[in-house]
């Protein structure tokens, strides 16, 4: 098995493999797939479909096929059904043989692009495009920070693998687009198996959880199998493909409809149910890491499967397909939002960055589009001169002022995302330095759980203090009420030992709290900020985690230096107390001594 280190490059290898994927498909959509726009719903007979929602117009319209005729699959050729099934390519003739009656016919339709279908398709076709570009690079970028963890590894392959059938290859080479589609609609089955493996890493294992991934796997197992007869039956007509159809020959829900069905239930029953076991503390961190994607397949998995019923309105089809796209597009937005305002896998700054980098990209290169415009319709009579000269002082332009608009950029998007967050991370590290020159420590006290209640979103929190063989709370605010705790408990003793802030919950301890931070001065535990759990329920991260022992750290320090201080004014009033003492001692000696002379 590969450590965390060593799975990172083929991680990253697969989800940059994805993005050109999608790449690929946004050049194949608006340019080689074809359109019937017609549908091929199968009538119940074996290998028999028939056209339904004949588009007036269209290139099934104009080859001079009506509604109601039907094909067989094995009078057909290889490319034929292969274009009948899924797609074809685009401007391709390819010969159809149809029955109308009792007469059979050859028809050479030649699809269009999606350009001829109309604007509805071209927005379906954007909005995919940008739905698989978003899910694949989202993965990668996931993947060159935190393959390293298992559940940033999978959350970076779903997010790769769910790129891949929104952007399936329709090319002139049917064998290559058999195939292509084969994976686009296997990746399918592949993410929710996927799902259920990442919610093995979250929650209380319990024997029907195990039951319900259980059900799961087979459930791919099932849906992979039909796959297999299906693509069997339509390459070498042993099987009838009908009853196995997963596009175009759906004409009423079927077995794989069911058996699609049965797997989105379980594999989002997975999800939920290991989210409703997982500790409090860390339930809201695990339900934005594992609800979006689901839930957005689910809904797709919905939207793709009511096309079976729909097949006799193209345009309903085209609205069931563009809310099938918009589904997967929301699950990606959401993922998104996690990784960036809920923090679920903590590296906000390199998505920062990359909305920074990409921002700075999009005005450059809008900056030249609009130039481009400018010369070519407003000044049509412009030379090649002059479009090249205008071209030099724009880029002459941005290239002065393009360290300007990064820092506006950047600005804008710490604006805009991150500003709270920094101003409150930024006021803790303050006070750490601030700590060491309070003169009081009840004022050092006073001011750090001010600073803590307004820089955190803790719902509870307290300092506890060492003293007679226990910690005790000696500042708080909340509603939770702390009592001491033994310096022999166990989240105590982990804290004398590792100097490490630690989740109570991991350990048998009196503490109540979802973090506690040692405070430390020569080695010494002399007390520990307590943190409750975040008003938004999510895990405190690594940074957050950094700001607060730096604090607690300081501070303890200062408590340690105060306390050695007082300490030090005590020894001396002693001995000063001491010394006026002996002082009278022999005074009354010497005294004594001339009376006894007397």
């Amino acid at each position: 098995m590969m450590d965390g280190t060593r799975w990172k490059w083929p991680v990253v290898a697969f989800c940059a493999l994805s993005v050109c994927w999608a790449a690929l498909g946004g050049l194949d959509l608006f340019g080689i797939e074809g359109w019937w726009q017609a549908n091929q719903p199968a009538t119940g007979r074996a290998y028999e479909a028939r056209f339904d929602a004949v588009e007036p117009g269209g290139p099934t319209a104009r080859a001079g096929i009506r509604n109601g005729d039907t094909v067989d699959l094995r009078q057909q050729t290889f490319k034929a059904r292969v274009g009948l099934a899924f797609q074809p390519a685009a401007h391709e003739p390819l010969q159809v043989a149809v029955h109308r009656g009792a007469e059979l016919r050859t028809f050479t339709v030649i699809p269009g692009s999606v350009w001829d279908v109309g604007t509805f398709a071209v927005w379906w076709a954007a909005l995919s495009l940008v739905a698989a570009l978003w899910l694949a690079a989202c993965g990668l970028i996931i993947a060159l920070r935190r393959a390293d963890l298992f559940e940033g590894r999978m959350l970076a392959i779903i997010l790769a693998v769910a790129a891949l059938p929104l952007e399936p290859l329709a090319v002139p080479n049917a064998a290559s687009t058999l195939a292509s589609l084969t994976v686009s609609l296997a990746a399918v089955l592949f993410n929710w198996l996927m799902i259920a493996i990442l919610t093995t890493a979250f929650g209380t294992r319990s024997i029907w959880r195990r039951a319900l991934e259980g059900l799961t796997y087979a459930a791919v197992a099932l849906n992979l199998s039909l796959l297999a007869v299906f693509v069997y039956g339509l390459v070498t007509l042993r099987v009838d493909p009908m009853p196995f159809a997963v596009l175009n020959f759906r004409g009423s829900p079927g077995l794989p409809t069911f058996a699609n069905a049965i797997l989105v239930v379980l594999g989002t029953a997975c999800a939920a149910a290991a989210v409703a076991t997982t500790e409090r503390s860390q339930r809201a961190r695990a339900a934005w890491l594992l609800l979006p994607l689901p839930l957005g397949f689910l809904a797709a998995s919905g939207f793709f499967q009511l096309q079976s019923i729909a097949t006799s309105s193209w345009i309903l089809i085209l609205a069931l397909q563009t809310l099938t796209a918009g589904s997967s597009l929301l699950a990606a937005a959401a993922v998104s939002y996690a990784l960036l305002k809920r923090r679920v896998l903590d590296f906000e700054f390199v998505l920062s960055r990359t909305l920074v980098v990409a921002s700075v990209s999009l005005i450059v290169v809008a900056a030249f589009v609009l130039l481009e415009y400018l010369l070519g319709s407003v000044l049509n009579d412009a030379s090649r001169t002059t479009g090249v000269v205008a071209n030099a002082m724009l880029a002459l332009v941005l290239g002065i002022s393009i360290s300007y608009i990064h820092k506006r950029v950047d600005a804008f998007v710490e604006t805009i995302l991150f500003r709270k967050r920094h101003e409150d991370e930024r006021a803790l590290r303050n006070f750490s330095h601030e700590a060491a020159y309070v003169t009081d420590i009840d004022a050092l006290l006073d001011r750090t759980i001010d600073v803590v209640h307004r820089h955190t979103d803790a719902r509870n929190a307290s300092v506890m203090l060492d003293g007679a063989a226990k910690y005790s709370p000696v500042r708080a605010f909340g509603s939770s009420v702390q009592g001491d705790v033994d310096e022999n408990d166990g989240a105590i003793l982990a804290l004398r030992t590792w100097h490490k802030p630690l989740d109570p919950h991991h350990y048998t301890t009196a503490l109540k709290g979802a973090l506690a931070v040692p405070m430390l001065a020569r080695g010494r535990l002399v007390g520990l900020l307590l943190m409750d759990e975040r008003a938004g329920g999510e895990a405190y991260a690594p940074d957050d985690m950094d700001a607060l022992s730096q604090l607690a750290h300081s501070v303890g320090s200062a408590i340690d230096s105060l306390s050695a201080q007082t300490s030090g004014v005590e020894m001396t009033s002693l001995l000063e107390t001491i010394a006026r003492g002996q002082e009278a001692i022999i005074a009354e000696l010497q005294a004594l001594h001339e009376a006894m002379r007397v």
